[in-house]
């Protein structure tokens, strides 16, 4: 099975960069999608570096028309496409009544609406490949996180749109799947430790 191609939005680090280092070393191809810039080209290189086929895809995944345009562009560079893994997020923490429209708009944003819209333009696509979706929730969006509302309702909602389109997608042979991690040593828990402490 070897030799498929990947598109990972929120590849240029963490688990998104994990996952396509780990895909790359079985020969699958690898297209990277995140905010333009040197940490999406760093990301490419160390892909490329092991031998493996990549390319980075510069993607706002807030925005639906970039969205359904990188799932153009990765299907046009593999000559298809087989694997969607939707890793992009953002974290907010602080009390509820804190929380602004702006902030909400990010989180859900980055966190739920942008996957909902790439799995939208990649179904014909994997509908032919008899594809995959893998979508990088969080342990957050099953147990409700103290102080972190905004954030558990964006992953809560991936694990049940994940529920939802494995039934819709499954007659067309696509798999849905979610991954529900606990803390894991990644810049966006770096992040949340330099500056909401723990």
């Amino acid at each position: 099975m070897a030799g498929r191609t990947v598109l990972i939005a929120g590849g240029a680090g963490g688990m998104g960069l994990a996952t396509g280092l780990r895909l790359a070393a079985d020969g699958e191809r690898i297209a990277l999608a995140d905010l333009p810039g040197p940490k999406l080209d760093a990301a490419v290189a160390k892909i490329v570096a092991t031998g493996a086929d990549a390319v980075g895809l510069p993607l706002d995944i807030r925005s639906v028309a970039a969205c359904r345009d990188v799932v153009a562009k990765a299907r046009n560079w593999g000559g298809g496409m087989d694997i969607l893994v939707n890793a992009a997020g953002v974290w907010l923490e602080g009390p509820a009544s804190g929380v602004e429209e702006d902030q909400w708009d990010l989180v859900l944003d980055v966190n739920l609406k942008g996957a909902f819209f790439l799995i939208s333009a990649a179904v014909p696509h994997l509908a032919a490949a008899q594809g995959v979706i893998v979508n990088i929730a969080s342990d957050a969006g099953l147990v409700g996180n103290n102080g972190a509302a905004v954030y558990c309702a964006s992953k809560g909602g991936l694990v049940l749109l994940t529920k939802a389109l494995a039934l819709e997608l499954a007659p067309q042979g696509i798999r849905v799947n979610a991954v529900c991690p606990g803390d894991t040593a990644t810049p966006m828990i770096e992040y949340q430790a330099r500056t909401y402490g723990g």
